[in-house]
């Protein structure tokens, strides 16, 4: 596996050499995230497990490496399908060895039933799955060359999300499918957009504020674990922990490293000598791995790429321009009760690092169109005037 991610990452690295020059302009479009990512890079010199933390900083390298280059190479359209086509392809394998090797892709103790597939657990098929459902239904709903062949692509992984058990997958993909479909159907402009923004905004906050104060009985009328299956139990540790730490963390993986007494702490607050692998959230994790100031990075290039995403779809023309905000959406989400930013090697971040540096372009091409549609407008009304005036001549 080593070997294949520094032939990847080598393979990106010299891709990217005969496009420098686009590449380096790129790549300035979002100084946060490289902030962010130099400061992963660096936590191995504070890190409390130094050599854990280097290994995770080749992670990350390769990682956001890859990125750039796939969004300097190719257009947000382009990175649809190929998104579609690169899940899609592992859900077809994912299905073929749930049929040919169930005791492989199939829990069998921990999840009894529960679909992984090549995966190595059920919510991790689930998330992938997530990605291309939304990858196959911007294909499939795009108004300019629709793709018959995509509706497949999101019955497949909405098969295989049922089959994982992910409920959490499940309701992503439904949230995220509707934002899409609302987007292609419902276009606002001016004054109109902005009250329906706020108005969507205000019922949002108000939802969160009641879920949030309502919490337990919520979910106990539900019939489910107000403790998220012992995630706020270790949450409130690690949070208590940040604080122990707050500026610069401890460096990238080193709270979960083998042997760690933290992650033996935040494990006893579930049940003695349990060992959580990770926070189970991703803003958790980067807070633990490089500090508020780690958090506080991502956050800025978060919401910063969000609202350019936001944008580009009240304007959209094809399912490239949906696709950021779709994918950011899903990360939001999908980062509340699991570890998917910058844990381990990870598709996530690529796809972050991909959208992120991709909507600066689009937001330039977007002024380029409006200003050429202005001008026109601008002409075609002075063509009008002229012949009103010739007409009145006469």
């Amino acid at each position: 596996m080593s070997i294949w991610r520094y032939s990847v990452w080598g393979l990106a690295i010299l891709l990217l050499l005969p496009r420098h020059k686009h590449a380096l302009y790129t790549a300035t479009r979002d100084p946060w995230l490289w902030a962010l990512v130099m400061l992963e890079a660096l936590s191995f010199l504070w890190s409390s497990s130094p050599e854990v933390s280097k290994e995770g900083t080749r992670e990350v390298l390769q990682m956001t490496t890859f990125g750039l280059y796939l969004a300097t190479r190719f257009t947000p359209r382009q990175q649809v399908k190929l998104v579609a086509i690169t899940f899609g392809i592992s859900g077809l394998l994912s299905l073929a060895a749930g049929v040919v090797m169930p005791a492989v892709a199939i829990h069998s103790t921990d999840h009894p039933g529960a679909w992984r597939g090549l995966f190595d657990y059920k919510n991790t098929l689930g998330s992938y799955m997530v990605v291309s459902v939304v990858s196959c239904f911007l294909l499939a709903t795009d108004r300019v060359g629709k793709s018959r062949w995509a509706w497949s692509g999101v019955g497949l992984g909405v098969l295989l999300i049922l089959l994982s058990t992910s409920k959490t997958s499940l309701v992503v993909s439904i949230l995220v499918m509707s934002l899409i479909y609302f987007c292609q159907n419902f276009k606002l402009r001016g004054k109109v957009a902005v009250i329906a923004l706020d108005l969507t905004f205000l019922l949002v906050s108000g939802l969160l504020v009641f879920a949030v104060s309502q919490w337990v009985p919520l979910l106990t009328s539900l019939g489910k674990d107000p403790t998220m299956t012992g995630r706020t139990p270790m949450w409130a540790v690690m949070i208590a922990r940040i604080w122990d730490s707050p500026l610069l963390g401890y460096g990238r993986a080193a709270f979960w490293a083998e042997g760690s007494p933290y992650a033996l702490e935040a494990g006893s607050a579930v049940s003695m000598n349990f060992i959580p692998p990770h926070a189970h959230n991703g803003f958790i994790e980067v807070a633990l791995d490089v500090g508020l100031l780690g958090l506080v990075l991502f956050l800025i290039s978060f919401f910063r790429a969000l609202f350019q995403a936001i944008a580009r779809a009240s304007m959209s023309r094809n399912s490239g321009d949906l696709w950021p905000l779709g994918i950011l959406t899903f990360l939001a989400l999908n980062n509340v009760t699991e570890s998917y930013l910058l844990r381990l090697s990870n598709a996530y971040w690529i796809l972050y690092v991909v959208v992120a540096l991709s909507l600066p372009k689009l937001s330039h091409q977007s002024s380029q169109i409006n200003r050429f549609l202005d001008l026109r407008i601008r002409l075609a009304i002075a063509h009008q005037q002229d012949k009103t005036g010739q007409n009145k001549t006469r």
